[in-house]
């Protein structure tokens, strides 16, 4: 009976070689798996948040056009890429980001199309469409 009881008292834990073998290789196949979406991740987050701000860019644009269209004296006068900042609310592009100026090609009926980029590496660029360029940017 005394050996039933040191035995049980005994009893050492842990894990053996073989399991730790194969925990450490299930980790290694889930890592090799997962680290390819985790960075295309923060690409297409990169290029989600471009596509937005081109997106609002257009939008402020339009809203200039129309209200321009309304009351010349209102509104931003648009010759450049640049000038367009002027129509998003606070005035200035968000943090990240740059327009290209020399980017604008003039199409017909006053409108454009500009080149937006990011500012972290690797630069990412998307365009936008420009309506009611100035005719001195014709």
């Amino acid at each position: 009976m005394e050996q039933i009881i040191k035995n049980l008292t005994n009893k050492q834990s842990g894990f053996t070689l073989v399991e730790l073998v194969v925990v450490v290789a299930v980790v290694g196949v889930l890592a090799v798996v997962a680290t390819p979406k985790i960075v295309g991740v923060a690409t297409d987050a990169r290029r989600a948040s471009l596509t937005g701000v081109a997106s609002a860019l257009t939008a402020a644009s339009a809203r200039n056009y129309a209200v321009r269209n309304s009351d010349p004296s209102k509104g931003v006068g648009i010759a450049k890429c640049g000038d367009i900042t002027g129509t998003l609310e606070g005035g200035k592009l968000p943090e990240g980001y740059i327009l290209d100026d020399a980017s604008i090609t003039v199409e017909v009926d006053a409108r454009a199309t500009c080149t937006i980029k990011t500012k972290t590496t690797p630069p990412i660029d998307d365009t936008f469409s420009v309506v009611g360029v100035a005719a001195a940017a014709l």
